[in-house]
């Protein structure tokens, strides 16, 4: 019977020992952010911050749930931007990183979204590699954005959110 440690486990066990990566060993604190909201009609191209998070953020999970949001039909991408001052974006970093063309029509219960559209090897990298950045940004956060990328017959109702993220320290 063959056995396969992972990264962590390998660490603790080669020869010097040496201690896990920051995240993967215990030496993070976990960060759940969580909120509820009424949106207004949502149209395409309509974002709604969710939350603001380090560039560092390790995300491991990434949860969103909602009403009816259209009369007729609604998707949306979750993504990360380099932030908004007074209503308007900066730019988006990667619209789409971690969910793309998401179908809510109808309101979804709460659902998991982290690895929507990041492959599963991404699940140690910090936010500003998920978002596909070549090296961490000067500015420390980024905001979560969902991003409307079709909306036909957009209406009011409640928007609520669940990111889990390690942060260093």
């Amino acid at each position: 019977m063959a056995n396969q440690n992972m990264t962590n486990v390998a660490l603790y066990e080669a020869t010097p020992p040496r201690l896990a990566e920051r995240y993967a060993g215990g030496s993070s604190t976990l960060v759940v952010a969580t909120d509820t909201m009424e949106v207004t009609a949502l149209a395409t191209d309509d974002t709604v911050v969710l939350c603001r998070i380090p560039v560092d953020a390790i995300i491991t999970s990434l949860k969103v749930a909602c009403d009816d949001l259209a009369t007729t039909s609604i998707t949306v991408d979750l993504g990360l931007y380099e932030g908004f001052t007074d209503g308007v974006a900066a730019s988006a970093v990667d619209d789409d990183c971690f969910a793309t063309a998401v179908n809510i029509d109808g309101g979804v219960a709460f659902t998991e979204y982290r690895y929507e559209a990041a492959n599963i090897n991404t699940c140690n990298m910090p936010a500003w590699e998920i978002g596909s950045l070549t090296a961490r940004p000067a500015y420390g956060v980024f905001d979560l954005v969902l991003h409307v990328n079709a909306a036909s017959g957009g209406q009011a109702g409640t928007l609520s959110y669940k990111v889990e993220y390690l942060i260093n320290g």
